[in-house]
C-alpha cells in the first residue's frame, strides 16, 4: 500500500497529517484559545473508488503534490534570509555607535568619577553579555532586535529557528558595541576623523615636494586585505634601495594606515626588495577577482598582503597532526582539501567557531585522544566530512581556496542540487561511485525515462501508464535541508580559514565563501 492511502467501508481514502508550522499557523489566524488546540491535524480526502489500483495511482499524485506544497512551505518559512541578517546586524552596530556618539558630542563636562562609572558600566554589560553567550540567552538581544526591525520595516518571526542564530550573533554585536564605546570614551580611536584626513590628503595633494622614501619595512594598504575590495586610491608603491633599507636589519611592521601621505618620486617595479625577508612565503597565490596594483609584482603584493592580514591562530598545535600543522604553518595557499582536512580536525578536537576568538574546548574522553578525526567525530560530522571532501574538490578542484572564484561556488553549488537522495546510506554504494558519477547515473536515467514516456505516448498511452512511468522511473535528488546542511560546511570552512589567517579585528568578515 502506499503512504497515506486507507482502506474504509465506504471505499478508499487519503490521510496525511498536516505539518506543524501550517497547523500552528492556520490556528492562530483562526483565534481558537490555547486550550483547545489539537495536537494533529490531518487532510482526509475520500477517493471515491473501490479498485486498489485505481486508488494507489490518485494516491501517490496527491502524495506529490501535498509534498510540493510542504516543500514550498518549509523554504520561505525557512530561517531568516542571510542578507536580511547582515543588514540587521549592521544597522544594529551603526544606531549604537551612532547614538553613542550623539549623545557624547551634545553632552557636557563630566567629572573624573563619572567617567569612571561609565567605564564601570560598561565592563558590567560585558560581563552580562558574555555570560548571555556563555548560557546561550538571547534574551539581552530580543528587544533590541525588536526596535531595529521596528526602524527598518522588517516583520521579525521570533518563533523561526533562524531568529535563534540572529539573536546569537545580535549579542555578539552588542559585546562588540559596548568594547568600541569603551574605547571611544577614553579617546581610543582606529584611525583618525574623516576630518582630519580629508585635510592630511588635500595638502598632500598640493605640496609639490615629494616625501623621503620610507625606511621601514612597507606595510601593505588595507585595500589588499579586503575578498570584495571597494574602488579605493591607492597609495604609490615603496621604492626600495640598497641604501635605504639594509640587510642585517630586521623587518618589521608598523602600524601605518592607508591614510597617511606616503608618496614615492616615482613608483618601482623592485618592490620585493623592501619586504623580502618580512615573513616566509608559500608558492604565490593569486586571488580571485583582485587585480595587482601598479608597481607590484605577484610576489611582493602577495607579501604585503600577508602583512596587512597577519594569522590569528588561537587553537592548540600540538593536539593536531602533523599535516594540519603544516597546513597553519602557510600565510597563502591553502588548498580545499587541506581546509576541509583541518576543518573537521579542529572539530574532533572540541573545537567550534567563531575561530577568531579565544575558546574552551569541548572535553574530549582519554579513549578517543588516540584516535583517528573520523573516530572522534559524530555520525552527523563524519557524513559531512565524507561529503565534503567526496564533492567539492571535485567538482572545484583542490586548488588554493584564495583562488577559488564566486563564479565556481554557484557553479558547484548548482551542480550539488543534482545529487540523488539516499546517495551515502550504504557503504557499498559509496565506494563503488563518487558523487559525481551518481549524478550522471540520475541524469541518464531521467533521460531515458523522457525518452521512454515520449515513445508511450507517441504510440498512444493513457495517463495512467504514463503515471506509473513516471512514479516508478522518478529518481529523487536532495531536499531542500541536505542543501542547506551541506552548503553551510563548505561556507563554515571559509569562514574558519578567514577568522585564523586574518586580522579580523581590523577588517571584519565579510567572507564570501558560499
Amino acid at each position: 500500500m502506499p503512504p497515506h492511502l486507507e482502506i474504509r467501508r465506504a471505499g478508499y481514502y487519503w490521510r496525511r497529517r498536516l505539518p506543524r508550522s501550517l497547523r500552528d499557523r492556520r490556528i492562530h489566524a483562526s483565534g481558537a484559545p490555547e486550550e483547545k488546540k489539537p495536537k494533529k491535524e490531518f487532510f482526509c480526502f475520500s477517493l471515491r473508488l473501490h479498485v486498489l489500483s485505481d486508488a494507489k495511482i490518485l494516491a501517490r499524485r496527491l502524495t506529490e503534490m501535498s509534498d510540493l506544497v510542504f516543500a514550498a512551505d518549509a523554504e520561505a518559512m525557512m530561517a531568516i534570509a542571510p542578507e536580511i541578517q547582515v543588514r540587521m546586524l549592521e544597522s544594529l552596530a551603526r544606531f549604537e555607535i551612532e547614538a553613542f556618539e550623539r549623545a557624547r558630542s551634545v553632552a557636557g563636562p563630566r567629572s573624573p568619577d563619572a567617567a569612571a562609572m561609565d567605564l564601570r558600566r560598561e565592563e558590567a554589560l560585558q560581563t552580562t553579555l558574555r555570560q548571555a553567550l556563555y548560557l546561550g540567552d538571547r534574551e539581552v538581544a530580543r528587544h533590541p532586535l525588536r526596535h531595529v526591525a521596528d526602524h527598518l520595516g522588517l516583520a521579525l518571526d521570533e518563533s523561526d529557528d533562524g531568529w535563534t542564530a540572529l539573536a546569537y550573533e545580535a549579542t555578539k554585536v552588542l559585546l562588540d558595541v559596548s568594547l568600541e564605546r569603551a574605547r571611544r570614551q577614553q579617546g581610543l580611536y582606529d584611525q583618525p576623523s574623516i576630518f582630519f584626513r580629508r585635510a592630511v590628503e588635500t595638502a598632500g595633494g598640493r605640496d609639490a615636494a615629494p616625501s623621503p622614501p620610507p625606511t621601514a619595512a612597507a606595510v601593505a594598504p588595507a585595500t589588499f586585505a579586503m575578498t570584495d575590495p571597494a574602488p579605493a586610491p591607492l597609495p604609490a608603491a615603496p621604492v626600495a634601495s640598497a641604501e635605504v633599507v639594509a640587510p642585517e636589519a630586521p623587518a618589521t611592521t608598523s602600524p601605518v594606515t592607508q591614510e597617511e601621505p606616503v608618496q614615492a618620486a616615482e613608483p618601482s617595479t623592485n618592490v620585493g626588495g623592501s619586504l623580502s625577508n618580512t615573513t616566509s612565503l608559500t608558492p604565490t597565490v593569486v586571488p580571485a577577482g583582485l587585480e595587482r596594483p601598479e608597481g607590484y609584482d605577484e610576489r611582493a603584493w602577495q607579501q604585503a598582503r600577508i602583512i596587512a592580514r597577519p594569522p590569528r591562530i588561537l587553537v592548540d598545535r600540538s593536539l593536531l597532526s602533523k599535516e594540519s600543522r603544516a597546513v597553519l604553518e602557510k600565510q597563502r595557499g591553502i588548498t580545499l582539501v587541506e581546509a576541509i582536512n583541518l576543518y573537521f580536525e579542529l572539530l574532533s578536537w572540541g573545537y567550534r567557531a567563531p575561530f577568531s576568538q579565544d575558546q574552551k574546548r569541548k572535553k574530549i574522553p582519554e579513549k578517543l585522544k588516540s584516535a583517528t578525526v573520523e573516530e572522534r567525530l559524530n555520525e552527523d560530522h563524519r557524513g559531512k566530512l565524507r561529503l565534503a571532501l567526496d564533492f567539492w574538490p571535485s567538482v572545484i578542484g583542490d586548488e588554493p581556496v584564495d583562488e577559488v572564484s564566486v563564479e565556481e561556488l554557484n557553479d558547484a553549488l548548482e551542480r550539488f542540487w543534482g545529487v540523488p537522495a539516499n546517495h551515502g546510506r550504504s557503504a557499498k554504494e559509496r565506494g563503488k561511485y563518487n558523487l559525481l558519477e551518481k549524478i550522471e547515473k540520475a541524469d541518464a536515467a531521467e533521460a531515458q525515462l523522457d525518452k521512454d514516456i515520449a515513445a508511450a505516448e507517441a504510440r498512444g498511452a493513457g495517463a495512467e501508464e504514463i503515471d506509473k512511468m513516471r512514479l516508478n522511473g522518478h529518481k529523487p535528488r536532495i531536499s531542500v535541508t541536505t542543501f542547506i546542511k551541506h552548503g553551510r560546511v563548505l561556507r563554515a570552512i571559509g569562514e574558519m580559514l578567514w577568522d585564523m589567517l586574518s586580522d579580523v579585528s581590523a577588517y571584519g568578515t565579510d567572507l564570501r565563501f558560499s
